[in-house]
């Protein structure tokens, strides 16, 4: 079996940043009062992507570790 690479062209794949906590942070399930603080460590410190719109720049999907 061989893996083929085909790169995205309908979404763009870049890591999370701290601006998108409050997003990450309205759909999150575990959401409480602390979770902003825990999805922003896991943003910062861990691998994080998130899937935007190209053109509005819109988060769509994200996965954390």
């Amino acid at each position: 079996m061989e893996f083929v690479f085909r790169p995205r062209t309908d979404f763009i794949i870049k890591p999370l940043t701290l601006n998108d906590v409050k997003e990450v942070d309205d759909f999150w399930p575990y959401k409480s009062a602390g979770s902003p603080y825990i999805i922003s460590r896991n943003i910062k410190y861990n691998i994080s992507l998130g899937a935007y719109h190209p053109e509005s720049g819109e988060l769509c999907a994200w996965v954390l570790q």
